[in-house]
């Protein structure tokens, strides 16, 4: 079963460290270390779902280009590293110890999970060309890796899994629709005016998790404050 945001999943990365600016907002020009589980852990009826990536170089990227790296026997764990967020924006997984100190002293929050690598991890990676595929499970952690080129890098990523298995939502749906998704679940939460790791976990078990349709009468600002409030008393 091939998901449905497949043919959107082209990405391009810029040469050179930092955010870019494009038309107005900043660009990440590598994507942070993450488990691709941390955005689809389980379908509607909390079952975990079985899915595998495939990552595809659409050009040669060797080390200057940068590429994708990922740490050896990451998805031995079988569960997520911390994943972290501040004021909506995800750094995800950090690298050591001291990464972790750092943001978290700037008042970035855990989302969800546990655990962080140690510093002295092996991280994998390989020079790669058109015709290569990567497969990797949904616990792999893996990163983008600094484009220091002078070209811009062009890869896709895309879902699969096994018919008749729990399927995430947005498994069913296009990236566009997913991304005006998670644009109106923020903006419902600065309207009610949520902060902090109340906010940055809203916005992951709504925005990734449930998504937009439980069938239920509950409106979008009803379901942010049963949920912030349940957060709360736990």
């Amino acid at each position: 079963y091939t998901w449905g945001d497949a043919m959107e999943r082209c990405r391009f990365m810029l040469p050179g460290r930092g955010a870019a600016k494009l038309g107005g907002s900043e660009v990440h020009r590598v994507t942070p270390a993450h488990q691709d589980n941390y955005f689809f852990m389980w379908d509607a009826e909390h079952r975990p779902i079985p899915f595998y990536t495939t990552w595809i170089p659409l050009m040669d990227i060797d080390s200057s280009v940068g590429g994708l790296i990922l740490m050896k026997d990451s998805h031995k764990r079988n569960s997520l590293f911390k994943h972290y967020m501040m004021k909506s924006n995800e750094y995800f997984v950090p690298f050591n110890p001291h990464q972790m100190k750092e943001w978290e002293s700037s008042g970035a929050v855990v989302v969800v999970g546990g655990g962080c690598p140690q510093g002295d991890d092996i991280w994998l990676r390989s020079d790669y060309r058109p015709g290569d595929v990567l497969i990797f499970d949904q616990y792999m952690l893996h990163s983008g890796f600094t484009n220091l080129s002078d070209k811009i890098r062009l890869s896709g990523d895309f879902r699969y899994q096994a018919k008749g298995t729990p399927t995430s939502w947005a498994a069913n749906t296009t990236l566009s629709y997913q991304l005006d998704w998670g644009a109106e679940l923020r903006a419902e939460i600065n309207k009610i005016g949520l902060k902090g790791e109340i906010a940055e976990r809203v916005k992951h078990h709504i925005g990734y998790l449930e998504g937009p349709n439980l069938n239920r009468s509950l409106t979008l600002s009803d379901r942010i404050q049963e949920l912030a409030n349940n957060i709360k008393q736990n």
